[in-house]
């Protein structure tokens, strides 16, 4: 049993099959990009060379949980982490320029555990990227009986370690390179694919692909131009996007930077929603395979389970149809004629246009009231 409660906020959270990833401070840092890594090592290998490559000043505070093989927890920034194991019951990163991490025994019974705010009682999420100011995961953890076979795969040293039941926690390796490089993978599963219009499975067995196609490491970078103000802007402009300043023409002041929010989706019921990566909406919306593409549920007689995507792409906003029933129409603020959107062929959108999805709309803005 696998259960993901959330509780509502600014941050966002990301699971897959066999793990989740946290960042309570969504609204002001673009949330790491890493994809489920296949165990505990290959989660942890990724993340700990995100913060070699980008630098612990532009890494968020972050927790993941991996529960693929041991539970195994990591911890980055001022945050904590709660758990119902006696010998771990709290874990944090504060202090610390380096990531932090635990891995748990094998007990009988329900793991639990939690970080930032308090969820709310009845959610659950089984898959895909949405927003939220944290989260508890209850994980019924199979028994060292139950764990037999996966755990004859493994090294002497590490057997006689997880198999003992006297044994403490596991410590983090030495070197987590080396650690990726000698777990076995685990055998391959018969390829059956999923219905197209099939509900993720977290329950699954997750098979890892090779190292190199299952890290994504780097958060999105751009070249950009400061006004004097502070303001993050694309090189081609002359002029500030938010208080219109003028831009340097000296190519010497561009820099890369991480992305900020690129607008606001503004809809039809007085809700919006900050562009701060890939977007989904639909009636059901499910992002697509091995991205991290938020979710945005939106109702209407019109909508399609999933009826269109918002790429950013750059400092270009884009919007694709996914082959909805009703369509998908740009209405331009140019007063330009009404473009409608042929399925999956990208679409620019700027400043003050009008999107009609199906029976709902909303309007795009650009660079307004992110900060």
């Amino acid at each position: 049993m696998i259960s993901l409660a959330l509780a509502t906020g600014s941050g966002r959270l990301t699971r897959w099959p066999h793990a989740l990833l946290f960042v309570p401070d969504g609204e002001d840092h673009e949330t790491i990009e890493v994809r489920e890594a296949g165990g505990h090592s290959g989660l942890a290998t990724a993340l700990e060379e995100h913060l070699d490559a980008v630098g612990v000043d532009a890494v968020p505070p972050f927790v993941a949980v991996d529960w693929s093989e041991e539970p195994h927890i990591l911890v980055f920034g001022d945050l904590e982490v709660t758990t119902n194991q006696p010998g771990v019951p709290m874990l944090s990163g504060a202090g610390s320029g380096s990531l932090i991490e635990r891995r748990l025994r094998r007990v009988k019974g329900t793991l639990e555990v939690a970080a930032g705010l308090p969820p709310q009682d009845g959610s659950d999420l089984e898959a895909g990227t949405v927003p939220s100011g944290g989260f508890r995961l209850l994980l019924a953890v199979p028994t060292e009986s139950s764990s037999s076979s996966s755990s004859s795969s493994s090294s002497s040293s590490s057997s006689s370690a997880s198999s003992s039941p006297s044994a403490g926690p596991a410590t983090a390796a030495t070197s987590l390179l080396d650690e990726v490089f000698s777990t076995p993978a685990p055998p391959a599963m018969p390829d059956a694919g999923p219905a197209a219009d099939a509900e993720p499975d977290p329950d699954a067995t997750w098979v890892p692909a090779a190292r190199d196609e299952i890290v994504d490491l780097l958060p999105p970078r751009v070249d950009a131009l400061a006004c004097d103000h502070g303001h993050e802007n694309p090189p081609s402009r002359s002029n500030c996007r938010l208080c219109d300043a003028p831009l340097s023409d000296d190519p010497a002041d561009v820099r890369e930077i991480t992305r900020p929010p690129l607008g606001r989706l503004r809809f039809d019921d007085g809700t919006s929603h900050l562009l701060r990566g890939d977007l989904v909406i639909g009636r059901k919306p499910v992002a697509p395979e091995n991205t991290v593409a938020e979710t945005l549920a939106l109702a209407g007689e019109k909508m399609s389970r999933r009826h269109a995507m918002i790429n950013l792409r750059g400092w270009d906003t884009l919007i694709v149809d996914l082959g909805s029933t009703n369509g998908t129409v740009v209405v331009p603020s140019s007063g330009a004629a009404p473009i409608v959107i042929e399925p999956d062929s990208p679409q620019l959108i700027e400043h003050g246009a009008h999107v009609i999805l199906g029976s709902r709309t909303f309007d795009y803005e650009a660079a307004l009231d992110v900060d």
